[in-house]
């Protein structure tokens, strides 16, 4: 509804609502491309398949409403504050670090620095009633926080090659690791996950030395070469979800194509 529309319905109301304008503005919908790479964000253990593999088959689009374009926004606030924090303590090493490692897409948050090592930080915000309860750290925030975890460890490890063969360099990630003292390196790098009260601002910090998660870093990584196996079989991963109403389908940007019963063949064709 535009602006002229809405004053013509206020003519019947006492008042405009101009909360509803602004989530009206700040809603949109973005076309997503096909794409040959998976982000770090949609990697967990629990991750639906049949979705990652629409993802490397087709476009799609995905509809953004105003409160969701807010609370994207308050967490950005979260991460520039943070980065400011970083910043004046002396310890800010990057931030907003892109990388692209085994077909795997992603960008850091920050990275600071420890005593020997660099520490792989990402922040998030969370509602109350969420955070109190909350004793572990959600599965896809932490699966998100391990790769990121591995690409570090994986350039740390690739830094001396990469120095000598910049052609190799692949992303701001390795260029950014090729240009910090060996000390850095002494030890294996930490994750940190920041979790944030949205209300009260109080922090939860789940730590991932690197050495502990190595096994569930290759489980993650797993599923990845999982969907890479289907992709080259050709072949779609049973639907999960029973209805489009389910929970995992409610949200799912695919759900339509997914609840056709549409063969790899016919998406495939479909999405070029």
């Amino acid at each position: 509804m535009d602006i002229f529309s809405m004053l013509e319905k206020g003519k019947e109301e006492k008042h405009i609502s101009l909360a509803k304008e602004v989530v009206s503005f700040l809603s949109s919908t973005v076309k997503k491309e096909k794409r040959n790479y998976f982000y770090a964000s949609e990697i967990s253990e629990k991750a639906c398949l049949r979705m990652l593999v629409y993802a490397q088959l087709t476009g799609c689009e995905e509809k953004i409403s105003g409160t969701t374009q807010r609370i994207w926004d308050v967490g950005n606030s979260m991460h520039d504050d943070y980065n400011k924090y970083f910043e004046r303590m002396g310890i800010l090493l990057g931030k907003e670090v892109k990388f692209k490692k085994n077909d795997i897409s992603g960008r850091i948050d920050d990275l600071v620095a420890g005593k020997n090592k660099i520490r792989v930080v990402e922040l998030k915000t969370m509602r109350s009633g969420q955070w109190n309860v909350m004793q572990l750290p959600p599965e896809g925030y932490e699966g998100q926080l391990l790769i990121y975890l591995w690409a570090v460890a994986k350039a740390s490890k690739e830094r001396l090659s990469l120095t000598k063969k910049k052609k190799s360099q692949k992303g701001d990630l390795d260029r950014f690791i090729t240009t910090l003292g060996s000390t850095f390196f002494e030890e294996p790098p930490e994750g940190i996950l920041f979790i944030e009260n949205k209300d009260s601002q109080v922090v939860k910090e789940f730590f991932h030395p690197y050495k502990e998660y190595t096994e569930k870093i290759a489980k993650l990584l797993e599923v990845v070469e999982e969907v890479k196996d289907f992709l080259a079989q050709k072949l779609l991963p049973e639907r999960r979800c029973s209805t489009k109403t389910d929970y995992g389908a409610r949200y799912c940007n695919y759900k339509e194509i997914c609840f056709a019963d549409k063969t790899f063949k016919e998406v495939e064709e479909g999405g070029k």
